[in-house]
């Protein structure tokens, strides 16, 4: 089978000349014609099967069939890319499956979970025409009945035994049928080679039909590569791509590189990668092992891995959290509330408790007030001690506790959970259950996000206090916080607690939770070493264990776990690299938000074991990107997102910038995956120049015991 390159044959080279030369005139002119441009990823294929034509029918044959399975693949990848996430997780089943298999009989049939079985039920306002067009029965002159009679005679062509076509069918008998044809002969038969001449026609024809009919390929289809501006670079698939100009200009959207399809929003097309050149496209093909699992492109014939760790939780409906609340609204001294029991192993935080409590939920002013701090560093063990103290109160009649947290951070590492609510219309149903009788939920004049607003504006019992838990993993975190903003009123108030304040959080009271107080941190080691019978920790390992984890309640019982497990006080920073399922749940969502400038200065940081001044982090960031205003941006929302800490010498105020021992352990990791390591180690060699500093170290003027407990985030 011939690949793309160096033409062997005269006839080939006037082929590919032609192709290539109609190939950039269409992506030069693709401001005009943009509904002309043909999907580029099936295009290549068919560049590539139209080559092997002057070798011959049999190479031809088996060409057409490669494009034909990037066609397949491509229709699934980006129809499941049109579901919504749901609590079941129905996207992340099919996905999860897809990237294991090597049969392509189950791609076609995950695609008809996704357009008319269970998981179908998620699909997008905007393709749910798309899917008229794979299951609506058509007759004979309609495109999907022609293509699929057309793939019926190449099966017929070759004696292959396959279902009969009836009078009228659907698109998806089409993916069957191709199903059974590369099964036939890619996979298992020994195709005769002077029939495939006659069946490669009928595939031929099949594929020009469905590639000129079908309307998910003429969607705008785009690679987006974030730069270091922020801003992106768009490279054109398919479609006019018009949606996604704004990208250009804007950098205020947050979204990882890949492919995309728009579909009312971009939607990121999770099986299928490429590059910010489209140079070639992967789909996943089976061989999931460890971390990774095979891509292969149809274009070239190469294969690489991808990375399996967003796939590894298994799929089905996962456990309710630990803190999800109850389903019900129940007394609790003078409030009705739903909010999750105390827990047992709380430590008293007492000035965080009392400014939360005193100052901030029990007076009129600030509507909605937001906890922000790093995973696990107790927002929500807080929220609730705080929620009990005031049971006892007359402040509020209910306090209703809307939890989206999909991770539990358990002492034995951290364990997948379902989240309760997830988007505005989740906690709406959710909240009408809670209050309304299940008559009036029924009645078809009820609308549950009409009463929801109505009642975060005034509750018909009286004042409410509404507690959003977990708020950073709600679907479009800005535009359900601006939902909230635009509805709560006073005496009703919100309270948030999220890793990420995004910028779009203007009407708030934000309150920064940090580490443990060292009394707090010694409390928790005794109590914990008591629960898991460690009886030789020693001061100095008590003193260390408090200043490497700087006071981080879940770090702490993760590392006493260790001890308790090797039955030995081990070394603390090989014990933090040692947890990469650990640094993964706390910094991944937080690491996913950083812009490129942010994630550039963290990793920058996480390469060198020393507090930077932050002048001397800025210069040599801004003189690597050119980008004065993104980097300057970029290092206050490694401090906003509590990813970094900012120390001030007391001798002559200067301000130095370090990573706690775990984000940096975690932001070394990430390094190692990096293609821009070479250029960030340069940056730190210059860095390096300046010498080590040491928060320990008299210049810094630093006494840890006197740093803030509560930040307020500005």
């Amino acid at each position: 089978m011939t690949i793309p390159g160096k033409p062997r044959s005269s006839k080939q080279r006037i082929f590919l000349s032609y192709y290539v030369g109609e190939k950039n005139r269409i992506l030069d002119h693709c401001g005009d014609n943009h509904s002309k441009m043909k999907h580029l990823a099936i295009q290549q294929v068919l560049q590539r099967a139209t080559q092997s034509k002057s070798d011959s029918d049999f190479t031809y044959f088996f060409s057409l069939l490669y494009t034909a399975e990037a066609l397949a693949k491509t229709i699934v990848a980006g129809m499941l890319a049109s579901l919504n996430d749901d609590r079941d997780r129905n996207r992340y089943r099919l996905e999860y499956s897809l990237v294991r298999t090597d049969g392509l009989g189950d791609w076609a049939r995950h695609l008809e979970d996704a357009v008319s079985g269970v998981a179908s039920h998620y699909l997008l306002e905007e393709a749910k025409t798309i899917r008229t067009e794979l299951t609506k029965t058509c007759k004979e002159g309609e495109w999907q009945y022609d293509a699929t009679a057309a793939l019926k005679a190449a099966l017929s062509q070759l004696n292959i035994e396959s279902e009969e076509l009836p009078v009228k069918t659907d698109m998806m008998r089409w993916f069957r049928l191709f199903a059974r044809l590369r099964n036939k002969t890619r996979a298992h038969g020994a195709t005769v080679v002077s029939q495939t001449g006659e069946a490669a026609k009928h595939v031929a024809n099949s594929l020009t039909i469905i590639i000129d009919n079908f309307s998910l390929l003429h969607c705008s289809w785009v690679y987006l590569y974030r730069n270091l501006s922020g801003k992106y670079r768009v490279s054109k698939i398919a479609g006019d791509c018009k949606e996604f100009e704004y990208l250009k200009s804007h950098n205020d959207e947050n979204l990882a590189d890949g492919v995309y399809v728009f579909m009312g929003t971009p939607r990121q097309v999770l099986l299928m990668e490429s590059d910010p050149e489209l140079q070639d496209f992967y789909f996943p093909n089976g061989g999931a092992k460890n971390k990774s699992y095979e891509l292969l492109s149809y274009y070239t014939d190469s294969r690489r891995g991808g990375e399996l760790s967003f796939f590894q939780t298994p799929p089905g409906q996962l456990p309710a959290s630990e803190t999800a609340g109850h389903g019900e609204l129940l007394p609790r001294d003078k409030c009705l509330s739903n909010a999750p029991d105390r827990q047992p192993d709380y430590i008293n935080r007492t000035e965080l408790e009392f400014s939360l409590c005193k100052e901030l939920l029990i007076h009129d002013r600030h509507p909605i007030v937001t906890l922000v701090g790093s995973g696990g560093i107790g927002k929500t063990s807080l929220a609730l001690k705080v929620i009990h103290n005031l049971f006892d109160k007359e402040k509020y009649f209910s306090i209703v506790w809307l939890s989206a947290r999909d991770v539990d951070l358990r002492p034995e590492g951290p364990k997948p959970v379902r989240a309760t609510v997830l988007t505005i219309d989740d906690m709406a149903k959710f909240y009408s259950e809670l209050v309304r009788d299940k008559q009036i939920l029924k009645s078809k004049e009820f609308n549950h996000r009409e009463f929801f607003e109505e009642q975060l504006q005034k509750c018909d019992t009286g004042p409410c206090l509404f507690v959003f838990d977990n708020f950073e993993t709600m679907k479009n975190p800005n535009e359900v916080y601006n939902w909230i903003d635009t509805h709560i009123r006073s005496p009703n108030k919100a309270l948030i607690t999220t890793r990420l304040r995004e910028a779009e959080f203007k009407g708030d009271y934000p309150v920064g939770v940090g580490g443990m107080r060292d009394s707090e941190a010694e409390e928790l080691i005794k109590r914990t070493a008591n629960i898991l019978g460690i009886d030789n920790i020693t001061d100095k390992y008590k003193r260390d264990l408090i200043d490497e984890s700087e006071g981080h309640p879940y770090v702490i019982k993760i590392l006493l776990g260790e001890v308790a497990k090797n039955k030995r006080l081990g070394n603390i920073r090989r014990m933090v690299a040692g947890t990469e399922n650990i640094l993964t749940a706390l910094f991944e969502r937080t690491y996913h938000a950083l812009s490129p400038c942010a994630e550039r200065a963290f990793l920058t940081l996480s390469a060198w074991n020393s507090a930077v001044p932050r002048l001397a982090l800025e210069a040599v960031l801004i003189r690597s990107t050119k980008q004065r205003q993104e980097v300057e941006k970029g290092i206050d929302s490694l401090l906003q997102f509590s990813l970094a800490d900012i120390h001030k010498a007391s001798s002559d105020g200067q301000k130095f910038i370090s990573l706690p021992l775990v984000a940096r352990e975690f932001g070394k990791k990430k390094l190692n995956l990096k293609v821009e390591r070479t250029e960030i180690n340069a940056d730190v060699e210059i860095l390096q120049m300046l010498g080590t500093a040491s928060l320990g170290e008299p210049k810094l003027g630093l006494d840890k015991k006197g740093l803030p407990q509560i930040k307020w985030v500005a």
